[in-house]
């Protein structure tokens, strides 16, 4: 039961809730940093509902959850019609998500784990990356397709999940 309980990792609180149920604004902590060492802002969290809608990325996820029709803007980004979702805005620390209509359920999509940060220079490839920073406490080192992942402890990782391996392959 305790694992079914959502808490605010990456943002300071949850979110602060306006316009009818339409406007979620999240403000992130600060301090988070990717395996890099590079800031985790806003504009990462942005970029991974980006990547998740791009036509470019040949993802049936967003489209298989109807993604597209929960933010303003989703449906044409996804056509290829917007270089960025328009109901989502990232200003330093502050995430800003417009709702197409109220959704009870938004925060807890969310928590899935395609909302991830991604650093917002991360390009978009239908194939995949066989490495790319990560903000929580692993990140992919190395991967070969169907054959081996291997994920390493991310040193700058300062939150409550456990990370007690230094590599997991």
């Amino acid at each position: 039961a305790a694992g079914s309980q959502l808490y605010p990792e990456a943002a300071t609180s949850f979110p602060t809730v306006s316009d009818g149920g339409k406007t979620y604004t999240f403000h992130i902590r600060p301090g988070l940093k990717f395996s890099d060492g590079s800031p985790v802002t806003a504009a990462a969290f942005q970029r991974s509902w980006e990547r998740i809608l791009s036509p470019k990325m040949g993802s049936p996820l967003g489209v298989n959850l109807d993604l597209q029709d929960v933010v303003v803007g989703g449906a044409q980004f996804l056509a290829g019609k917007a270089q960025h979702i328009s109901g989502i805005t990232a200003t330093g620390q502050t995430l800003t998500f417009h709702l197409v209509k109220p959704n009870a359920t938004f925060v807890s999509i969310l928590s899935m784990q395609w909302f991830t940060p991604v650093k917002p220079n991360t390009p978009y490839t239908a194939t995949g990356l066989n490495n790319y920073p990560a903000a929580g406490p692993y990140y992919i080192s190395s991967r070969d397709p169907g054959r081996n992942l291997v994920l390493k402890r991310n040193p700058y990782y300062k939150g409550d999940r456990p990370a007690n391996p230094d590599q997991i392959v």
